[in-house]
């Protein structure tokens, strides 16, 4: 019984032997740049998450000093053709301490309250670009659809979405705001159809400060004690007859007209736009009394709400009805 222990001791020690010995001729092999018969392994490969795309090149110097207007909208809110409108600027920003700070600005809309708030372009970590604002300082009137208070207006929708963080994306002049399944496409060119004629060079944008300079067709002893004023921003549209600021107008079906530029003439040939003034019912006003100005006012509300045509050339704005024209002058 000894002795065949003994054997097996020894027969086992020897295949250990033999084993170490070919671990070490593999590694030695191993090492021998393809010489041996065993190659060195490779590094493992990692598996993982694709890399994520860069985010969109965007930056909040491409947004300032644009105003959108909304083109498409959700169905629900589309139905209630209200004006809605982006506007992006540089400012003081109202913050928790107290202090006015140098911000970029966003400014939501929805032809009643005007809100504003400072807000940030960050990245989400999944590649996209999203519009962040801390929060909103905006006007209380109470807003109607269409003189409707029961309604809710869109106002609270819009103002929620500008808040939900949408992701931003900018093309040109067109601006898409996604914010789960809703999706809002602006332009900076809103309601603008150009019309097939040959472009000229002598672009007429609509926007600026107009003030009118004759008056046709007033009601019968009516007096315009201050001039008139009407500002474009877009498709955002003001007036005042010397007190009141008139809000929640817009613009509609406006069309540009190119006139080529005539070689024989030095100055270019002003483009032409016409469209027409459009308002989700009565406008809203600030609440200013104002001696000798308020018949002017009443009459300013009634005029711009029931959609009178405009002409924009140059620097003259003509707006008309079926009884009145008023001519403009750009001022500012």
């Amino acid at each position: 019984m000894g002795g065949i222990s003994k054997f097996r001791q020894a027969s086992w020690l020897a295949r250990t032997a033999m084993v170490a010995g070919c671990l070490l001729m593999v590694a030695a092999c191993g090492v021998d740049d393809g010489a041996g018969i065993y190659a060195e392994p490779e590094a493992p490969t990692i598996l993982g998450p694709e890399p994520l795309p860069a985010p969109a090149a965007i930056s909040t110097a491409d947004l300032d000093g644009r105003t959108f207007a909304a083109i498409s909208l959700p169905g629900e809110i589309a139905g209630q053709d209200i004006p809605i409108t982006l506007e992006f600027s540089r400012g003081p920003a109202f913050n928790l301490e107290g202090d006015d700070v140098e911000s970029d600005l966003v400014s939501p809309y929805a032809g009643c309250n005007h809100a504003s708030g400072a807000y940030t372009l960050t990245d989400d970590g999944y590649g996209n670009v999203r519009l962040h604002v801390e929060s909103l300082m905006q006007t209380l009137m109470a807003c109607a659809v269409h003189g409707d208070f029961s309604t809710p207006h869109p106002e609270i929708w819009w103002m929620g979405f500008i808040q939900a963080d949408p992701i931003i994306e900018l093309g040109g002049e067109h601006l898409t705001l996604t914010s789960g399944e809703e999706v809002v496409v602006m332009s900076d060119q809103p309601g603008l159809i150009v019309a097939d004629q040959a472009p000229g060079t002598g672009a007429t944008h609509l926007s600026g400060e107009f003030e009118s300079t004759e008056a046709d067709g007033l009601p019968d002893g009516l007096i315009l004690n201050q001039p008139i004023t009407v500002e474009f921003s877009g498709s955002r549209v003001s007036a005042s007859a010397g007190c009141n600021r008139i809000m929640g107008l817009g613009v509609s079906e406006a069309i540009v007209s190119h006139y080529p530029v005539d070689p024989t003439v030095e100055a270019p040939v002003d483009d032409v736009i016409q469209g027409t003034i459009s308002s989700p019912g009565t406008p809203a006003t600030t609440r200013m009394y104002c001696e000798g100005l308020m018949e002017a006012e009443a009459w300013l509300i009634e005029f711009m709400s029931h959609g009178p045509e405009f002409t924009l050339q140059g620097d003259t704005l003509t707006l008309t009805d079926s009884t009145t024209t008023l001519t403009l002058t750009r001022s500012a």
